[in-house]
């Protein structure tokens, strides 16, 4: 059901039905956090695809809050150097791009691949590939499916 209504919450955004999905999203919120909890894993696409509903509907102050609850709860139980992480710090980049806020948007865009890149010999180009490789080992050693949340 909840994957169900996830699904219909993105069809609606896709369809710029945004209002039916704002319904559908604080729909797939309730029931992820009362199956699941506030603070687990599971509930960090549902807050960052709202996010980014949000942000499509121009409620920037309510897509940082979603935005930055969700890397919290990533942060916590994944890791600052997730794939997740580094997908909210480019919402959140994102965001304040769209604000105007240019200088702070380039901050948390480029944060993850800062946080990968530190040594001062290391190139762009190497830095993307440590990047890829890094999640492509997680992906491997974890042998779950591929569920990344989805920032369209």
């Amino acid at each position: 059901m909840l994957f169900s209504l996830e699904e219909q919450a993105a069809n609606s955004r896709i369809e710029a039905r945004y209002e039916n999905a704002e319904v559908l999203y604080r729909q797939a919120l309730s029931l992820t956090t009362q199956t699941f909890g506030q603070g687990a894993i599971e509930t960090v696409r549902v807050l960052n695809n709202f996010g980014v509903l949000y942000k499509y509907m121009g409620r920037f102050p309510d897509a940082w809050k979603l935005y930055r609850r969700a890397l919290l709860i990533v942060k916590k139980t994944r890791g600052a150097d997730s794939l997740e992480a580094a997908t909210l710090y480019h919402n959140l980049g994102g965001l304040d791009h769209a604000r105007g806020n240019y200088d702070r948007g380039e901050v948390f865009a480029r944060w993850p691949f800062s946080r990968a890149c530190l040594a001062p010999t290391t190139t762009n180009w190497q830095c993307s590939s440590t990047i890829s490789q890094r999640c492509i080992k997680r992906r491997v050693r974890s042998k779950e499916p591929n569920h990344s949340i989805d920032a369209r």
